[in-house]
């Protein structure tokens, strides 16, 4: 955090917190409803299910949350609470399971759940550890209980389905100091009602940047209940290939482990004066332990247009091949109509620009302005501080902003109107000297009949004015003291549609009025 004081000098911080993924501000509700079915390929029946889920945000401190998914055969409830403590943040919940099992009597059980996050600022220390309990044997997740239930329909051995009874993992993430990267190690161990032993699961990794892009290397090692054991080691590495905004990025990612590999190369970038196009090209290749080499590649694209987002991809493998193509957006109902736009996520902005057709919204791909003045910023920031900026390009040259930038800090979930104020009137260049050829005074002030400020006098008494009609008058105010005037009767030539020209050019001369 950085503070300026009155004075211009700043002061810099940091404000050390731990949050785990249940908490929510004080106020803030986040609730989802959910319908489906299981996609599991081992399930020869793959159930359909409903889940429902709601955090409440009670204080800075604490946070409820809790849930409910049922299923054919299966149910289940789950309530907790977060904490945030100067300790580090803490959640625990209990969930309680029924599961009816075809042929067999039904199991019920509890489970119980502890997360801890602690972030250490002098250390730049992040720590998180999940700890899972499984009070009886007869509680079951419902991925576990979909198995089961699968084995017994289907006269299978029922006992045949993992049935876990605890669970750990420990998670620690270091940066090290004078840019040297950063360090992680994860640990988990994980055992089963139904079967003796557990399987334990180690991965630590470094990162880091070098001049030319970035690095990592990840070396995992699993322990299954059975005793044996599997090693794996990543290598990946990002490059851009040049130094131009559009310049595209290679990544590599090398994995190999138990007599197998696999290497894959993608090159990704984008295209168009603002980003609207993205691409990505990718090719595998890999060598099992026992079978021969494969290979496949693919291409994809996306063009984010100003009221929708369209994807294309095509791929191909040693015995398949795919094509696709497709195209998203939304539609936003607000006060001042309704605006298509590409997908917005929970929260999102809405821009009103009053004659502002065809300005773009720098801050979002590809989106512009349509021609009632209105356009979407798909995503935004929530509590954060999110600048939207309108470039008038492409906009019509008789519109004006007053400001082009605004600014939001919006809730989750929130939609916000970002108003920009705009003139919308003709310009014309009007060069109008006083008969006999005198000029007029550099930097007179200039009004339309209404009496709004429209310009002032330039050199060779020209004046660039904004905001007029086709036709009227125009009064130049030669001396505010002595209240000494002249008026110019002008009248601009028929708009086109589109033109070359960004204003009109008018001559004709400005006469004197007379004063009491």
């Amino acid at each position: 955090m950085t503070v300026t004081e009155a004075d211009g000098r700043t002061k810099s911080f940091t404000v050390p917190y731990a949050a785990v993924a249940q908490s929510l501000r004080p106020g803030t509700t986040r609730f989802a409803v959910t319908a489906g079915q299981l996609r599991d390929e081992s399930l020869q029946t793959k159930p359909a299910f409903t889940q429902f889920t709601m955090q409440r945000g009670l204080t800075n401190l604490v946070t409820l949350y809790g849930g409910a998914i049922a299923s054919s055969g299966y149910m289940a409830a789950n309530m907790g609470a977060a904490f945030n403590t100067k300790y580090g943040a803490i959640a625990t919940d209990i969930t309680a399971a029924r599961t009816d099992v075809p042929g067999h009597e039904s199991l019920h059980g509890n489970s119980l759940h502890i997360g801890y996050s602690k972030f250490i600022d002098p250390t730049s220390t992040n720590i998180a550890l999940g700890a899972y309990r499984f009070s009886d044997s007869g509680y079951l997740n419902f991925a576990d209980a979909a198995s089961l239930r699968d084995l017994a329909e289907h006269g299978r051995n029922a006992n045949a389905a993992d049935r876990q009874r605890g669970r750990l993992q420990l998670t620690v993430n270091q940066s090290l100091s004078n840019n040297h990267g950063s360090v992680f190690l994860t640990a988990s161990s994980q055992h089963y009602w139904n079967r003796p032993g557990s399987d334990v699961f180690y991965q630590a990794g470094y990162s880091n940047g070098f001049k030319f892009g970035t690095y990592s290397v990840t070396a995992g090692r699993t322990r299954n209940s059975d005793g044996t054991l599997s090693n794996e080691i990543m290598l990946s590495t990002t490059i851009p290939l040049g130094h131009t905004p559009h310049a595209p990025v290679l990544t590599t990612n090398l994995n190999a482990g138990n007599g197998a590999a696999t290497m894959q190369a993608n090159i990704s970038g984008s295209a168009g004066d603002h980003n609207q196009y993205s691409y990505n090209a990718y090719g595998t290749a890999g060598q099992g332990s026992s079978s021969g080499a494969n290979v496949n590649g693919g291409v994809s694209g996306v063009y984010r247009a100003p009221y929708a987002q369209m994807t294309a991809s095509a791929s191909a493998g040693a015995n398949s091949a795919q094509v696709s193509a497709g195209v998203s957006g939304s539609i936003v109902a607000h006060p001042g109509g309704v605006t298509f736009s590409q997908t917005v996520g929970d929260t999102f902005g809405i821009v009103e620009a009053p004659g502002a057709a065809g300005a773009t919204v720098s801050s979002a791909t590809g989106v512009k302005v349509d021609r009632r003045g209105y356009a979407v910023v798909p995503y935004l920031t929530p509590y954060g501080m999110n600048t939207v900026d309108i470039d008038p390009k492409g906009s019509s040259t008789d519109v004006e902003f007053q400001s082009t930038s605004e600014h939001a800090v919006p809730r989750l979930g929130s939609v916000v109107m970002l108003k920009y104020k705009t003139v919308t009137g003709r310009a014309a260049l009007i060069r109008a000297p006083r008969l006999g050829g005198e000029v007029l005074p550099f930097g007179a002030d200039v009004l339309d009949g209404n009496g709004n400020h429209v310009g002032v006098v330039a050199q060779d008494s020209r004046i660039f004015a904004r905001g007029l009609e086709d036709k009227g008058t125009l009064t130049v105010k030669l001396d505010e003291v002595a209240g000494r005037e002249c008026r110019i009767e002008y009248m601009l030539p028929k708009s086109a549609a589109r033109t070359d020209a960004a204003y009109a050019s008018v001559e004709s001369h400005c006469l004197s009025v007379a004063t009491d």
